[in-house]
């Protein structure tokens, strides 16, 4: 179920980490095209992680899928994600 649900949503996928990988990036530089839309999401989550830890060192300690669950809260493949709105007021 959850490839199904990756594939499904895989440019939104792709398009929300490739902006987080352009912004959190101290140099960034983001993937090339793959061969499919699944295989450009999963390069941008994967950059998206690289570019995380050139700024944020500790954030290498996690894998990149780890990391790509806490930037959304945990609901990466979860039938509310993108819409529900990401909580970024904890203190």
């Amino acid at each position: 179920g959850w490839l199904r649900r990756f594939a499904a949503r895989a440019e939104t996928v792709r398009r929300y980490f490739t902006v987080l990988l352009v912004d959190a990036g101290v140099d960034p530089v983001p993937p090339g095209t793959a061969r499919t839309v699944f295989a450009d999401a999963v390069a941008a989550v994967v950059g998206a992680w690289w570019s995380m830890t050139s700024r944020w060192p500790g954030v290498g300690m996690v894998s990149p899928w780890l990391a790509a669950c806490a930037v959304t809260d945990g609901i990466l493949l979860a039938p509310a994600w993108p819409a529900k709105t990401i909580n970024t007021s904890r203190p």
